[in-house]
C-alpha cells in the first residue's frame, strides 16, 4: 500500500529544480506573473525555458524560441530568421539559396532541406518557385518572433 517514499515517483523525462530568491525578489515575480495572466510556477517555467537558449539577434528573434515554439529545429529557425530580415513589410521576400544562405550565415548546400521543413510547418509559402536561375518569391507566414 502506498509504495516506497523513499524514492519519490516522477516523469523519467522531467526533473524538478528548486531555486532560492529573498522575498522582495519573490513579490516581484508573483507581481510579474500576475501582471502576465500567469501562475507564478508557470512564469519561473517560461524564464527557466529559455535560459540555455542562444541569445536574440538585434532584431529580437531568437531562433532557439522560435525552433521550440513551432516544433522545428534550430537551424531551420535560423533560416527563418534570415528570410524575416530579408522580407518585405507584407512578409514577401526574393531571393535564391545562395542570398538565403548568405543571410542565415551559414553554407547553402542544406539550405534546401531546411527551406522544405520552414514550408511543411506552415510558415513559409511559395509564391513563386525558384528555377533555371530565376530568384523565388515566398511569403513568410508567421513574421512575429
Amino acid at each position: 500500500m502506498g509504495g516506497d517514499l523513499s524514492r519519490p515517483e516522477f516523469e523519467e523525462r522531467c526533473f524538478r529544480f528548486s531555486v532560492r530568491c529573498d522575498r522582495e525578489t519573490n513579490q516581484r515575480i508573483e507581481t510579474a506573473a500576475r501582471k502576465a495572466g500567469l501562475s507564478v510556477t508557470a512564469f519561473v517555467q517560461q524564464h527557466f525555458d529559455t535560459i540555455l537558449d542562444g541569445p536574440a539577434d538585434a532584431y529580437g528573434f531568437s531562433p532557439d524560441l522560435f525552433a521550440r515554439r513551432h516544433g522545428i529545429g534550430s537551424k531551420d529557425a535560423q533560416l527563418f530568421g534570415a528570410l524575416r530580415r530579408l522580407a518585405d513589410s507584407d512578409g514577401v521576400v526574393t531571393g535564391s539559396v545562395a542570398d538565403f544562405a548568405a543571410t542565415a550565415g551559414w553554407p547553402g548546400q542544406h539550405l534546401n532541406y531546411h527551406f522544405k521543413r520552414l514550408l511543411k510547418a506552415g510558415l513559409v509559402d511559395t509564391i513563386a518557385a525558384a528555377r533555371g536561375g530565376k530568384k523565388g518569391t515566398y511569403r513568410i507566414l508567421q513574421v512575429a518572433p
